[in-house]
Formats: structure tokens, sequence, C-alpha cells
């Protein structure tokens, strides 16, 4: 096996394994691209991506492009001629004339069981629809977003407790690992790749701020869902009074099937030792950590303690 040329693409911390297994391998990483230093958090201060500071703690160099379409960051892939372009997760569509530049072509890392949940966020939209299992495939790039011929792929369950960060280091790993493996067989001349089943085609589109919002009328499951698929990032939330309450942590073991006539959904039901209940639209869920507004996350018998909150108070705004 002749160890290949690689051009490696990527931007968030799902990245970093993948770096990892490469630098430990025989393969040459001949190059690193990422998202240009923006305005990021609370205060918009101007921040790398974790690509370019793992890159940074390491001394290596970073293409940062502000458009990929730029002719002269396309002259220099030209000038460093990888066998093999790796894209794990850039965050935008890499154009087709780069994709057609390396020799032995482009392959991308995608965190679902393709051709499921094609898109910006199949790790929070399978948690969001209660998945019990996903994966991890790599697969051959086209310029349509995650259509290319399917390489290797490998599944991973998903517990009824698993966040979206729990499932996102795991598959980063498992990811890592399934890539490495991928590269080796290109760099071998053992590659096989099938096409993706077009009935089996579904969609994880980005999130948008309206999805982070509780809606208390839905199930306990599918709330219990929404909290863990946007955990750690950026929360699911309601209202208390007019202030804005994360809800980072629930629990429905054994509460999803109670019912309780004539009560509105999002009422407080009970305080608990962990925390409170409330009524959704079918059971009931038990609340656990929160964060109040300007505040840091705290147990929710904490927030029902500190807070006034009591039975028959009502979540969500009116």
């Amino acid at each position: 096996m002749n160890p290949l040329k690689i051009l490696f693409m990527g931007s968030p911390e799902f990245a970093i394994p993948s770096l990892n297994r490469l630098m430990e391998s025989k393969h040459i990483l001949q190059g690193i691209v990422t998202q240009p230093d923006r305005p990021r958090g609370r205060g918009y201060q101007t921040t790398s991506t974790p690509v370019k500071k793992w890159a940074d703690d390491r001394n290596l160099y970073v293409y940062q492009p502000l458009k990929l379409h730029d002719e002269e960051f396309y002259k220099t892939l030209q000038v460093l001629s990888p066998d093999l372009i790796v894209n794990v997760a850039f965050g935008s569509i890499i154009p087709q004339i780069i994709l057609d530049l390396p020799s032995q072509g482009s392959i991308n890392l995608h965190p679902s069981l393709l051709p499921a949940y094609r898109g910006a966020a199949p790790i929070q939209r399978a948690i969001f629809n209660g998945e019990k299992v996903t994966g991890v495939t790599v697969l051959f790039m086209e310029e349509e977003l995650d259509a290319g011929n399917i390489i290797l792929q490998e599944k991973e369950s998903i517990s009824i407790e698993d966040t979206a960060g729990d499932l996102l280091q795991r598959l980063s790993e498992k990811g890592a690992d399934l890539l490495l493996q991928a590269i080796n067989l290109i760099a071998g001349g053992k590659v096989v790749s099938y096409p993706q089943d077009p009935g089996g085609i579904t969609y994880a589109p980005m999130l948008s701020r309206e999805e982070e919002i509780i809606d208390w009328g839905k199930s306990a499951p599918d709330i219990h869902n929404k909290v863990r698929g946007l955990s750690p990032h950026p929360g699911a939330y309601t209202f208390y009074g007019n202030s804005r309450l994360k809800i980072w942590k629930t629990d429905i073991k054994g509460l999803s099937d109670e019912e309780h006539p004539g009560i509105l959904p999002g009422t407080v039901l009970s305080k608990e030792a962990e925390g409170f209940k409330v009524k959704t639209g079918e059971g009931t869920i038990k609340v656990v950590r929160v964060q109040p507004a300007g505040k840091k996350t705290i147990h929710a018998a904490e927030f029902y303690r500190g807070y006034n909150l009591k039975e028959g108070t009502i979540l969500g705004k009116v």
C-alpha cells in the first residue's frame, strides 16, 4: 500500500478524531482546509474553528478561503495535487471542480446510515425522531448533497438517554476508524462502492430557531427527544412567566403513560426529589436540569425552590 497525499477539509469538533487517525497513519496530511474565522458566541468574538485550533497547536498551516470558487485557492490546490480529498463536516458544498481534482477522488464521512438523514443535522434529527439505531457512512462525494456511492458503513445504537453531544462523540470516534479503513482500501486499490437506494432517502435540514421552543402539547417522548437532541447546543427552552427557561435534561421513565384529564399541557404537577413533573399533550415528563435566563445550569429541584415554582404553574408563553 502506497501512502496517499491527503487534503483534509473539515471544521467542527466532529472532525478532530479523523485528523488524529490520519496523523497516526502512514498517509501524508498534505493540507488542511477549514472555514474562515468568524464572530461566534454571545460576545460575537472572532473565533477559529476547532480544526484550525487543532492545526495551530501542531504548527500546521491551514487554508481558510472565503469562497471555495476562488481562483487563487483552486490554483493552490492544483499545485498541492493531492491524491485524495477527505471531507469531514467542512460546512459548505464543495464545487465539483475541486472534487474532481484528486487522482483517487474525494470522500466524505457522514454521521448517519445513508441514504437516511442527508443534510446538516443528522444526529439531532435522528434523536428528535426517536431512532434506536444510526451510524456512520464513508462515501465518494458528488456535488449533490450526501448523494455519492457508499464505501463503508457501521451502525451505532441510540439509547433513550443519549444526547446529541453523547452521540456525536461516539460517532466521531467510530467514523474516524471507518474513514481510515476506507482510505487504506483506496490506497491498496481494493475499494468497492455501491449506489445509495433512492427509495430510502430522507433529509436532515439545518435546525431553525423555532425548533428550540418546547411545545408542551406534544407527547412526553417527543419533548424528551427534543431536549436531548438539542443538548449541549443550542438547548431547548420554554418560558416561566416572561423569562426564558432552558431545559437541559428530562426523564420519562415510568412517566410517559401518566394521564391527568382536564389539566393543560405545560402545567407543573408536583415537586420531585430530582426535579418536577410537567403535564404534556400525552403523558407526563420529569424536568431534571434547567438554566434560568442569564444564570448557570442548576438542578430542577433547586429551581423549584428558589424561583417559587408551584403546582399548577403553567410553563410556556401564553
